[in-house]
């Protein structure tokens, strides 16, 4: 196995979208639609866990079971 860089930027769209776990079954269906037309530039990376109490997730969630949708993409970003 061989690692293959590409370049990217100078600008790289990120985030991250939480869902409260209840909406575990619906958030991997459509992700699963998603992908089969997302482009190459695209990557996201899911989670199942409990949040954190982090600054960035709303209290609301702290300590609560999530899916995290944790989102790169490094293509053109007026095309993202």
């Amino acid at each position: 196995f061989e690692f293959q860089l590409h370049p990217v930027g100078p600008e790289v769209l990120s985030g991250l979208i939480v869902f409260p776990f209840d909406q575990a079954k619906s958030v991997i269906t459509q992700f699963a639609k998603f992908t089969e037309s997302a482009p190459e530039e695209l990557s996201v990376w899911m989670v199942s866990r409990k949040a954190p109490p982090l600054p960035f997730l709303p209290e609301s969630v702290h300590g609560k079971e999530v899916v995290v949708l944790a989102i790169c993409y490094a293509g053109d970003p007026s095309e993202g």
